[in-house]
C-alpha cells in the first residue's frame, strides 16, 4: 500500500528545496547560451525552463509555507522570525516572477524576429541579466537561510503526521509490553 500524500498545509519541507536547485542552477545555463554561440537557442531555452519551474515551485513554497504556518509549532520568540521569513518569500516570489519574464523576453525576442543577436549586445545584456538575477538569487539565499534558521534555532517543523506522544506522557499498556519484549530479547 502507498503511503498518504501529506496535505497542502505539511508540504512545504517537501516543496521547498526545489525551486532552489533550480534558480540557482539557471544562471549556469544563461552563461553558457553566450558563451558557447551555437548552440546559444537550446542553453537560454534551458536556462529559461528551469528559470519558469523554480518560479513555479517558490510560488507553491509559498503557498504551502502560509499554509503550513498555522500548524507550525510555535515557541516563544518565533512569531517575528516566522514573519521575516515570510517576508523575505514573498519578495523572493516577486522578484523571481520578474527575472523570469525579464528573461523570457530577452530569449524570445530574437526566436521571434529570426535573428541571434551579435556577440558584443548579447554579452552585455545577458551580463546585465544575471547582475539583476543576482540580486533575486540572493533574496532567495536568505529567505532559505530564514527558513534554516526557523528549523534549526526554533525548532519549528510542519507536521506531516500524527502527533508523537509527548516525552512527559506516561507510558501506555503496550509501550510497557513492548519494552518488556525488548528486554527479553
Amino acid at each position: 500500500m502507498l503511503p498518504q500524500i501529506p496535505s497542502w498545509d505539511s508540504m512545504h519541507p517537501l516543496v521547498v528545496h526545489f525551486p532552489i536547485a533550480l534558480v540557482l542552477i539557471a544562471p549556469i545555463f544563461v552563461v553558457l547560451s553566450v558563451i558557447l554561440r551555437k548552440s546559444a537557442r537550446p542553453l537560454a531555452a534551458c536556462a529559461l525552463l528551469l528559470m519558469a519551474l523554480g518560479t513555479a515551485g517558490a510560488m507553491a513554497a509559498v503557498s504551502t509555507g502560509e499554509a503550513g504556518a498555522e500548524l507550525a509549532e510555535r515557541v516563544a520568540g518565533v512569531d517575528a522570525a516566522i514573519d521575516k521569513h515570510e517576508d523575505l518569500a514573498e519578495t523572493t516570489r516577486t522578484m523571481l516572477i520578474v527575472v523570469t519574464v525579464v528573461y523570457a523576453l530577452i530569449v524570445l525576442a530574437p526566436f521571434l524576429s529570426k535573428r541571434i543577436l551579435d556577440p558584443i549586445p548579447s554579452v552585455a545584456l545577458n551580463g546585465s541579466f544575471l547582475v539583476l538575477y543576482v540580486v533575486a538569487a540572493t533574496f532567495l539565499v536568505n529567505t532559505a537561510h530564514q527558513g534554516g534558521v526557523l528549523v534549526h534555532t526554533y525548532g519549528v517543523h510542519a507536521m506531516l503526521g500524527p502527533a508523537a506522544p509527548s516525552a512527559n506522557a506516561a507510558p501506555s499498556d503496550d509501550d510497557d509490553k513492548e519494552a518488556e519484549e525488548h528486554e527479553r530479547k
